[in-house]
């Protein structure tokens, strides 16, 4: 099941741990920092969302789906 999904679904700690995974697999893939900040978002985590947006930002600007 994508991280979005589980992420929707409410399913934050298997979503969470997949966007780990993802992150330590390919750390300058901009759409994954992207969706974990958004996962983050939802899991009461503005902040690190924000450094985790910014930081896909300056990998690729990009309007990533929030």
């Amino acid at each position: 099941m994508p991280n979005w999904v589980q992420t929707f679904l409410r399913h934050y700690d298997e979503a969470l741990a997949n966007l780990e995974k993802a992150f330590f697999l390919a750390p300058d893939n901009a759409e994954v920092i992207a969706t974990f900040g958004q996962a983050l978002n939802y899991l009461g985590d503005p902040e690190r969302r924000l450094e985790m947006m910014e930081r896909a930002y300056s990998i690729e600007l990009f309007a990533p789906p929030n």
